[in-house]
């Protein structure tokens, strides 16, 4: 099965210096204490050992993101378009993926303990090594996702779309 196609998110926030990089601003980056506003309209594509927990990336387009060692802890990602984004090795205990658009993400040694994924499109995502014990998939579409070595005790899986696209 392919689940989260797109994102691929690497190891959990580890501290030590972090970056935001933004493309339209020619490689340039951002250097910061970890501390967040909710961030609104921002063209994000790399996030790494970044603490972003509780920041709202509601509805932004972040597609192709690059979200690696860091803590997003309870930040809310409803309705965002993550397709094709790479989560690899970082810690979403608690996130709202809820009506995120998530098509050929890779969700790659990652937590999402009890993260909210109710009507998420994971259309042809691969999901690798990860623990999505709790998490809440009620109506989300798993069509065509890859799921190895990936724990997903005691997750919601009520209503699960396997058989069309998002």
């Amino acid at each position: 099965m392919n689940l989260l196609t797109g994102i691929f998110i690497v190891a959990a926030f580890q501290g030590g210096q972090s970056s935001i990089a933004i493309p339209d601003d020619l490689g340039k980056s951002l250097k910061h204490s970890g501390e967040f506003a909710n961030l609104i309209n921002v063209d994000v594509t790399t996030i790494t050992e970044e603490n972003v927990t509780g920041v709202s990336f509601a509805g932004q387009d972040l597609s192709g993101a690059i979200i690696t060692r860091s803590n997003a802890t309870g930040a809310d990602f409803s309705g965002a378009n993550l397709s094709g984004a790479m989560l690899n090795g970082s810690n979403f205990t608690g996130a709202n993926f809820s009506r995120t658009n998530l098509p050929g993400a890779t969700i790659n040694e990652s937590n999402m303990m009890g993260a909210n994924f109710i009507g998420a499109c994971l259309e042809g995502v691969t999901i690798f090594a990860s623990n999505f014990t709790d998490a809440d998939l009620t109506g989300a579409n798993l069509t065509g996702a890859e799921i190895q070595h990936t724990t997903l005790d005691t997750s919601d899986m009520t209503g699960v779309v396997r058989d069309r696209k998002c």
